[in-house]
């Protein structure tokens, strides 16, 4: 199902929720029955198939020899889908909060529960993150008794005043109160049973997986569509339920702080954090309790009405199981009078944020209410654990920066002691944009493209750099940087639909969106094609230089259990214009199983540094049919290991 299809299927089955929620719900329960009643089937088939052959063997007096061979993958098909019907849900990971550390949230949690008729807690857990969340993780597995955890967020309980936390604490105990979290979680095993078992039958390469890949094919994208809808239900629900007990203004103030907070953290904050990395290679031992520090802040009015704006003009997609904020907010504020004359954007903003605030001293937060003193240990922990696992990359970014920016000083002593190569005019834009400034970038990029027009990259840079500065013209150029690399259409098409979609052109933008789907469409199905070969797969010679065949065959000469390797070009019917090529080795066999030639193969295959295009299969016995018709292709055969065991001879052309 391509991803336009999956749209409108989704926009058919939300209707149809808002019509009848009770039936639609009945639909996603039997459709999830479904997909677990055909795994059942065919294991009750394969058992049936053993149980006769074994009895008709039996009266025979002979055959044990044949009921071997066929009970053997029969028996591991039964096997792997046992295993994967056995589907753990981990608990949530954070600190532990013991209820004298914050008594005061405790109680407030409970209180909640309590009225919405939910589960209290088990266990609160504390993390650094914007977010809450609540889970009922079973201790007895498909047998229950759940264990129920709510996740607090340093960031969030920092961000919000009270009423706002306690909105949002009301919202996440509204999901366990009408057990959106239990229906979720068996959601999420279907999911990862069938995840499970086809991966575990394709790495075995078991003769059953076409039994489930072709119900598997048909029936996940109508599973996703359902229950995907079922999902942002789930979240208008829990919304309207919150509000039920915090209040619909509060319950709507709550979503739009947490949306421009997560942008103030994520497009200023932590930018701002890495940046040090650009002359210190020691990443920083506050950035946790710092953010929290920012999170805490009022902020510049101008940029936070930027960000809420920006948030407020998202439409809902399909790639997030949550509305929209614009929609959530809506729906909880349906009942407020609107004025005539008054942005929508704005009309929501005014009515949630019409809290009164004190106009000196700190803003009124509930992290020192309910959480007090214990907020600051706690930071310091998640600081000492963000510096270390920061340390690596933070001492790899530093590195970078340093020889990037000697490249640069070079190329700027280059190109005023004489002209660049085009190549070198193009660091020297990337450079400069990336550690001086975009206003210096942008003649360099304007004089390289003076002398190569068709540059794609130089007019991608230049688009989103107008598009940055809400000059439309930026549409323009990266118009034209798609249209000479296909390769910049889907991240052209996403920087466009942005602008229009801040700009409130939403027509437009649904024009770029569907481009960039139906772009990715077509790159799916391109990989899909690639990534497999059948028996109907069609070989012709490859057309790569010569010098990459070199730099392969060097690569293979480096690991002695590679026998032979052949080269060819698979006939493709999807983006025929992008060559795909296939690499297919052979391991030595006088030492591995055909199972043990597969692992070690693939691990030599990870190894490889591949070009662009060329995808690595590891053949073993069973795949003498194809390997014979891939070696017929002339001149395929790339290499053949000095003295190879003569129980593999040699296929050559």
């Amino acid at each position: 199902m391509k991803q336009a299809e999956f749209d409108a299927l989704v926009a058919r089955l939300e209707q149809s929720a808002r019509v009848d929620p009770g039936k639609y719900r009945v639909r996603v329960f039997f459709l999830a029955i479904l997909g677990y009643a055909y795994i059942g089937l065919v294991v009750a088939i394969v058992i049936g198939v053993l149980a006769g052959l074994t009895w008709a063997i039996v009266n025979a007096g002979s055959g044990g020899v044949l009921l071997w061979k066929i009970s053997i993958p029969l028996g591991s098909l039964i096997l792997i889908a046992g295993r994967a019907m056995w589907v753990r849900l981990d608990a949530p990971s954070g600190r532990p909060l013991a209820r004298g550390d914050a008594p005061l949230l405790f109680e407030e949690a409970e209180r909640i529960a309590r009225t919405l008729e939910a589960p209290v807690p088990d266990v609160i857990l504390v993390t650094s993150e914007l977010n809450a969340s609540v889970s009922q993780v079973p201790r007895l597995g498909v047998f229950g008794w759940r264990k129920n955890y709510l996740v607090i967020g340093l960031q969030l309980v920092s961000a919000l005043h009270p009423d706002y936390f306690r909105a949002v604490l009301a919202h996440e105990f509204a999901h366990l109160s009408r057990a959106h979290g239990h229906f979720s979680g068996w959601i999420y095993r279907l999911r990862m049973t069938w995840v499970q078992l086809l991966e575990q039958l394709e790495r075995d390469q078991h003769v059953g997986r076409v039994i489930f890949t072709y119900f598997f094919e048909w029936y996940a994208p109508y599973f996703a569509a359902y229950s995907f809808v079922l999902a942002r239900a789930y979240e208008y629900e829990a919304d309207q339920l919150a509000a039920s007990v915090a209040g619909h203004r509060d319950m709507a103030g709550a979503l739009i702080i947490l949306a421009t907070k997560h942008r103030e953290l994520e497009e200023r904050y932590w930018p701002e954090v890495w940046s040090a990395a650009e002359n210190d290679p020691n990443a920083p031992t506050t950035a946790i309790s710092d953010s929290l520090a920012r999170a805490a802040e009022r902020g510049d009015a101008e940029r936070f009405g930027f960000w809420a704006y920006a948030s407020l003009q998202e439409r809902t997609g399909t790639t997030d199981t949550h509305p929209s904020l614009n929609e959530r907010v809506t729906a909880l504020l349906a009942s407020e009078p609107t004025p005539p004359d008054e942005e929508p954007w704005i009309r929501l903003m005014r009515i949630a944020f019409d809290r009164p605030a004190p106009p000196e001293g700190p803003p009124v937060r509930a992290a020192p209410r309910y959480l007090g003193p214990i907020t600051a240990s706690l930071a310091a922990g998640m600081d000492t654990e963000w510096r270390t696992a920061a340390a690596e990359p933070w001492r790899a970014r530093y590195a970078y920066c340093q020889r990037s920016r000697q490249q640069l000083n070079e190329l700027d002593r280059r190109a005023s002691a004489g002209a660049l190569t085009l190549g070198d005019e193009w660091q020297r834009a990337q450079l400069t944009q990336e550690f001086s400034t975009a206003e210096q970038a942008e003649p360099l990029y304007r004089a390289l493209l003076e002398r190569a027009p068709d540059h794609a990259g130089a007019r991608f840079a230049l688009g989103n750099m107008l598009l940055g500065r809400g000059e439309s013209e930026g549409v323009a150029e990266i118009e034209r940087a798609m249209a000479k690399d296909a390769t910049l259409l889907i991240p052209g098409a996403q920087r466009i639909t942005y602008y229009l979609t801040l700009n409130g052109r939403h027509d437009e933008a649904a024009t770029y969106r569907a481009r960039a789907i139906e772009r990715h469409d077509e790159l799916v199905e391109a990989h899909q094609e690639r990534a497999f070969l059948s028996p109907n797969t069609e070989f012709e010679p490859g057309v790569l230089p010569p010098d990459v065949v070199a730099g392969l065959v060097a690569q293979l000469g480096a690991h002695p259990d590679v026998t032979r390797a052949w080269l060819v070009r698979q006939v493709v019917q999807r983006m025929t214009h992008v060559p795909a090529h296939v690499l297919v080795l052979t391991i030595d066999g006088s030492r591995l199983s055909e199972k043990g030639q597969e692992v070690r193969g693939n691990t030599i295959v990870g190894a490889l540094t591949l070009p662009e295009g060329i995808n690595a299969f590891v053949f073993v016995k069973t795949h003498a049919d194809m390997l014979k018709k891939i070696s017929s292709v002339p001149r395929s055969a790339v290499y053949v290991r000095p003295n190879a065991p003569s129980a593999q001879p040699a296929l050559t052309n």
